[in-house]
C-alpha cells in the first residue's frame, strides 16, 4: 500500500499552482503592455503630424503677412515650403489615425479648414501682388483670415487633446502595468523559488523514502523551470561558479542561445556593452556572486547576440540561497526594451523639435508652470532683454514691462490663469539697451485631463507695425479734420468697374452718398456737364490732366462750385485702371473773388473818377500861374510864389496821372502806339520832365550813353515816364546835392537803363515787394515827400506791357539804390533825327493869331484858358456847355481852334 500523501504536500503543490496561475496572468498582462507600447509610440507620432499641420498654417500666415507687409517675394519662400508639405503631412495623419474613426472625422474637417485657408492666403498674396498694400490690407483687417485660422487650431487643439488622453491613459497604464508586472514576476520567482523549497523541505519530511523524496524534488525543479521558462523576461540562472544552468525561451531567443548555453560562462551567453563606448559592462552576475544582494545594469547597456545584433536591454541579478542562507546561484532577469527607447525617442524628438521650433521662430516664446511662474525662455527672449535665465524667471519678467503698460498686462495676465482663457495683450518691452518696443503678448494653456499643466506663450515684436499703424490712424485722422476743415472731398474711380467711393464727409459737403459715380454726375449743373465729361475723357486717354471748376446743384437744392482735380493711374501694361482725385467746394471762395471782382472795379471807377475829378482844378491853376509869368513885374516873393505853384501843380499832376494810369491798366483801357524810338530821345524827355526837381534840391544827374544806344519799339510817351518816375524816384529819396546817375549800355542786342543815386537806399527785405502798388519803404518821408507807392507799379506794368523787364538793386538802408530797366533792341537802327539838346530854356516861336473857343463846364478852368490864351495874342470866347459852344461858333467866324475840357453835354 502505497503511503498517503500528507496535507502539507498537497498544500505546498495547490499553493505552487495558484502561483504558477497568477504568474500566468501576469505574463500575459505584461504582453498586453508591450501591444500598449506600440500605440504609445502612435500615439507620439500623431501628436507630432498635428504639431506640424499647424506649423504648416503658421509658416503660410507669416509669409503672407510678411510678403504684405514689405511686398518683398522672398517672404512667400515660406508659404511655397508650407504650401508644398501640406499633402504630406495630412497623408501621414491619414495613415495613423485609420484605426481611429474620430479622428478620421476629424481630419477631413482639418483638411478642408487649411485648403479654405491656404485659398484665403492665396487671394491675399494676389491682392498684393496685383492691387498694391491698401488692397492685400483690407482683405486681412477683416479677419477672416485669423478666423479661419483660429478655427483651425481648435481643431487640432481638440484633436490634441483626444489623443493626449488615449496617450496618456497608455502611458499610465503601461507604466503602472510594467513596475505591476516587473515586481510580480520577481515576487512570483522569489515566492515559486521559496514555495518550491519549501515543498522540497515539507516532502523530505513528510516522505519517508528517499525515492519519494528525490522524485518530489525532482518535481519540484520542473515546476521552477516551468515557472522560470513560462514568464515573460528573460531569465539565465547560474551556479555560484558563473556557470549557465539555466536559459528560459526568451533569453534564448534574445541571446541567440538555446540549450548549447547550458555548461557554458556568463559572460560568453550574456555579453554585454556601453552603448555609446562600447566598452564592455560589468557582469550583474559577478557583481551579484561578490556582494550577495540584488544588483541591476547601467543604463545605456546593450546586449550583443550570437549574432552580432545589438539590443538595449534592462536588467537585474539576485541571489539563490539554500536553507542554510548559503550562497547556490545567481538569478538574472532582463528584457528588450527598444520598443520604450523608441518611445522615449520620440518623447525626446518631440521635445527637441519643440526647442528647435522656439529657437527658430522670429518670436520670443515663453513657457510657464498653471500658476503663472515662468519656467522656460528661449534664448531670443534673453538677448532681448539682456538678462540671464535665472534673473527673469518666475514673475521677474515684470521689471521689463513698460510701467505704464503694467498694470493692464498683469490684469490680463491674472485672468487668464484664473479663467484659463487665453491670453494676449499689447505691451512695450524695453531691450537691452533700455529702448522700449512694442509688442504682442500671446498665450494658450496646455491641459491634461481638464487640467492646466503649462501655458505656452510668444511675444511678437510688432513696434514697426504699431508705430505705423498709429502714424496711419493718426494722419488718417488729421486728413478727415483736414478735408472737413477745407470742404475736400477725396475720392477714386475704377474706371474698370465703374465703382466709385469717397471719403466719408462726401454726405456732408456734396449731399451725396459715399460710393457710386451716376448720383455725382447727375449733380454737375446742365450747362457744366459736357463739358465736365470731356475733359474726363481726355484724362482717360492721357491728353490732358484732369482739372475742372464747375456747378453742382445738391439734392436739397443749394448751388455749389467745385473744383475737381486728379490723378490717372495705370497697371503694369499701360491700361487705366483708376482715377483718383479731390474735389473741392469753392462756393466760399468764388463768391468771395466775385465780391473782390466787383470791389476791384469800383475801386477802378472810383480812382479814374477821382483823378479825373482832381484833375479838373489842376487845369485853371496851371493856367492862372502861366498868367501870373506873363504878367510880370519880377517881384521875387510874387517869383517864388509862382513857382511853388508851378512845382506842386506838375507834383499833383503827375501823381494823378499815374493814379490814372493805373486805374487805366488795372481794367485794360491803356493803349500803346508802338513805334521805332530812339533810347537818346527817351532819357532826354526824361531828363527834361525831372530837370525842375533836381535844379529845386541843387541834386546832379549825371548821364552815360554811348554815342548811338539804339532803338527800341515802344511808346515813346510811356518809356519817357517810365524813366522819369525812376529819376523822380531818385530825385525823392537822394538828399539835397545828391548825386545821380543815369547809364545806358548794349549788350547782345538788349539796352540796360540804369538809374542809381546816393540815397536812403532799400532794405533786402523789402527789394522783392518795392514794385507792389501802394508799397511805401518809409512812410513819413513818403509823406513829406508826397507820393502814394504807384509809381514803380507803374512802371513794371508799363515796362512789361512793352516787352522788358526791370528789378531793382540796394546794399541796404544808406547805401543808395538802383533800378535798371533792359529792353530788346531793334535788329536794325531806324534813321531818327538828333536827340533834343538838354537846353530847353529857349521859347517856342510865335504862332500866327488865332480864333479859340474854350468850352469848358468848369467856368474858372475855361476863364483862365482865355486868358492865358489872350495874354499870347489870340482871340478866344468862352462857353460853359455843349449848346452854348455851338452857338458861338455860328457867329464867330470861320478860323477857329475848338478846346474841349470836361464839358458835360
Amino acid at each position: 500500500m502505497k503511503p498517503a500523501i500528507p496535507k502539507s504536500v498537497v498544500y505546498s503543490v495547490v499553493l505552487l499552482l495558484v502561483l504558477l496561475a497568477v504568474n500566468a496572468g501576469v505574463s500575459w498582462y505584461y504582453t498586453r503592455m508591450l501591444h500598449d507600447d506600440t500605440e504609445i509610440a502612435k500615439s507620439y507620432e500623431i501628436l507630432d503630424a498635428l504639431s506640424d499641420s499647424l506649423l504648416l498654417v503658421y509658416a503660410a500666415e507669416t509669409g503672407q503677412r510678411s510678403y504684405i507687409l514689405t511686398g518683398d517675394p522672398a517672404f512667400l519662400e515660406h508659404y511655397q515650403s508650407a504650401f508644398s508639405s501640406r499633402a504630406e503631412v495630412l497623408g501621414r495623419l491619414k495613415r495613423l489615425t485609420a484605426d481611429r474613426p474620430e479622428q478620421q472625422e476629424k481630419l477631413a474637417q482639418l483638411e478642408g479648414k487649411i485648403a479654405a485657408r491656404m485659398q484665403f492666403a492665396e487671394r491675399a498674396i494676389a491682392l498684393r501682388r496685383e492691387q498694391g498694400f491698401e488692397a492685400a490690407r483690407e482683405l486681412v483687417a477683416g479677419r477672416a483670415g485669423k478666423q479661419q485660422t483660429d478655427a483651425i487650431r481648435a481643431l487640432v487643439a481638440d484633436m490634441e487633446r483626444a489623443e493626449n488622453a488615449t496617450l496618456q491613459g497608455r502611458v499610465a497604464h503601461a507604466t503602472r502595468s510594467y513596475s505591476a508586472a516587473s515586481l510580480a514576476e520577481l515576487g512570483m520567482l522569489l515566492l515559486v523559488l521559496t514555495t518550491a523549497g519549501g515543498a522540497y523541505v515539507v516532502i523530505r519530511r513528510e516522505i519517508i523514502s528517499r525515492f519519494q523524496a528525490e522524485n518530489y524534488a525532482h518535481e519540484q525543479r520542473e515546476w521552477c523551470m516551468t515557472t522560470l521558462t513560462s514568464i515573460g523576461d528573460a531569465v539565465i540562472v547560474t551556479d555560484i561558479r558563473g556557470m549557465v544552468t539555466l536559459v528560459n525561451s526568451v533569453a534564448g531567443r534574445l541571446t541567440g542561445w538555446g540549450e548549447d548555453a547550458v555548461g557554458k560562462p556568463l559572460k560568453d551567453v550574456f555579453r554585454i556593452v556601453n552603448e555609446s563606448t562600447r566598452r564592455a559592462v560589468e557582469n550583474p552576475v559577478d557583481k551579484v556572486l561578490q556582494e550577495g544582494t540584488i544588483v541591476g545594469l547601467a543604463n545605456h547597456t546593450v546586449l550583443i547576440a550570437k549574432d552580432g545584433i545589438d539590443l538595449p536591454i534592462d536588467d537585474s541579478g539576485a541571489p539563490v540561497r539554500n536553507k542554510e542562507g548559503e550562497l547556490t546561484g545567481v538569478v538574472l532577469v532582463f528584457r528588450d526594451i527598444t520598443e520604450r527607447r523608441a518611445a522615449e525617442a520620440a518623447m525626446t524628438r518631440s521635445a527637441r523639435q519643440f526647442h528647435l521650433i522656439a529657437e527658430t521662430i522670429p518670436q520670443m516664446v515663453w513657457m510657464a508652470a498653471p500658476g503663472g511662474r515662468i519656467e522656460y525662455l528661449n534664448q531670443r527672449w534673453l538677448r532681448y532683454t539682456g538678462v540671464s535665465p535665472d534673473q527673469a524667471e518666475g514673475w521677474e519678467w515684470q521689471r521689463i514691462v513698460h510701467p505704464d503698460d503694467l498694470p493692464g498686462a498683469l490684469a490680463k495676465w491674472t485672468h487668464a490663469l484664473e479663467t484659463g482663457e487665453p491670453f494676449a495683450v499689447e505691451h512695450r518691452l524695453r531691450r537691452a539697451d533700455g529702448i522700449y518696443l512694442w509688442h504682442l503678448g500671446q498665450a494658450l494653456p496646455l491641459r491634461e485631463d481638464g487640467q492646466i499643466i503649462k501655458w505656452f506663450g510668444t511675444c511678437t515684436d510688432f513696434d514697426e507695425q504699431k508705430r505705423t499703424l498709429d502714424a496711419l490712424h493718426e494722419s488718417d485722422e488729421r486728413l478727415k479734420f483736414a478735408l472737413s476743415a477745407a470742404r475736400m472731398v477725396a475720392w477714386e474711380w475704377d474706371v474698370t468697374t465703374g465703382t466709385t467711393i469717397r471719403s466719408d464727409n462726401a454726405i456732408e459737403i456734396l449731399g451725396v452718398p459715399s460710393s457710386g459715380i451716376q448720383a455725382f454726375q447727375n449733380l454737375i449743373h446742365p450747362d457744366d456737364r459736357a463739358r465736365v465729361e470731356a475733359m474726363a475723357a481726355q484724362a482717360l486717354r492721357g491728353e490732358a490732366p484732369y482739372d475742372a471748376e464747375f456747378r453742382i446743384i445738391t439734392p436739397d437744392g443749394r448751388l455749389l462750385w467745385i473744383a475737381d482735380q486728379a490723378r490717372l493711374r495705370r497697371d503694369h501694361t499701360g491700361r487705366p485702371t483708376h482715377l483718383t482725385g479731390i474735389s473741392v467746394d469753392i462756393t466760399e471762395r468764388k463768391r468771395s473773388e466775385q465780391l473782390l471782382l466787383e470791389a476791384d472795379r469800383r475801386k477802378n471807377e472810383f480812382l479814374a473818377m477821382l483823378a479825373h475829378e482832381l484833375r479838373n482844378p489842376l487845369a485853371p491853376i496851371r493856367s492862372a500861374a502861366h498868367v501870373l509869368r506873363l504878367l510880370g513885374p519880377e517881384d521875387e516873393k510874387l517869383k517864388w510864389a509862382r513857382d511853388v505853384i508851378e512845382r506842386q501843380v506838375l507834383h499833383m499832376t503827375r501823381l494823378i496821372d499815374d493814379l490814372l494810369d493805373i486805374s487805366r491798366i488795372s481794367r485794360g483801357r491803356i493803349q500803346l502806339q508802338k513805334v521805332p524810338v530812339s533810347i537818346a530821345s527817351v532819357v532826354a524827355g526824361a531828363r527834361e520832365t525831372v530837370r525842375p526837381l533836381t535844379e529845386a534840391r541843387t541834386q546832379s544827374v549825371d548821364i552815360v550813353m554811348p554815342a548811338e544806344p539804339g532803338s527800341v519799339l515802344g511808346d515813346e510817351t510811356r518809356l519817357v515816364q517810365v524813366l522819369s518816375n525812376l529819376l523822380n524816384n531818385a530825385v525823392k529819396f537822394t538828399p539835397m546835392g545828391g548825386r545821380i546817375t543815369l547809364t545806358v549800355s548794349t549788350l547782345a542786342q538788349e539796352v540796360f537803363i540804369t538809374v542809381r543815386d546816393t540815397g536812403i537806399g532799400i532794405p533786402a527785405d523789402m527789394l522783392e515787394r518795392v514794385f507792389d502798388l501802394f508799397t511805401q519803404l518809409d512812410a513819413s518821408l513818403e509823406r513829406s515827400e508826397g507820393g502814394l507807392g504807384i509809381g514803380l507799379t507803374l512802371v513794371k506794368n508799363l515796362v512789361g506791357m512793352q516787352g522788358g523787364t526791370v528789378w531793382a538793386r540796394s546794399e541796404g538802408r544808406g547805401k543808395g539804390s538802383e533800378f535798371t530797366v533792359r529792353f530788346p533792341l531793334l535788329p536794325e537802327m531806324p534813321q531818327v533825327g538828333p536827340a533834343p539838346t538838354f537846353d530847353g530854356d529857349e521859347p517856342a516861336p510865335a504862332s500866327r493869331r488865332l480864333r479859340i473857343l474854350v468850352v469848358d463846364d468848369n467856368r474858372d478852368a475855361a476863364q483862365s484858358l482865355c486868358m492865358l490864351l489872350d495874354l499870347l495874342g489870340h482871340e478866344t470866347r468862352a462857353a460853359h456847355d455843349g449848346p452854348s459852344g455851338l452857338d458861338i461858333t455860328k457867329n464867330f467866324g470861320r478860323r477857329r481852334c475848338l478846346s474841349i475840357s470836361g464839358c458835360r453835354a
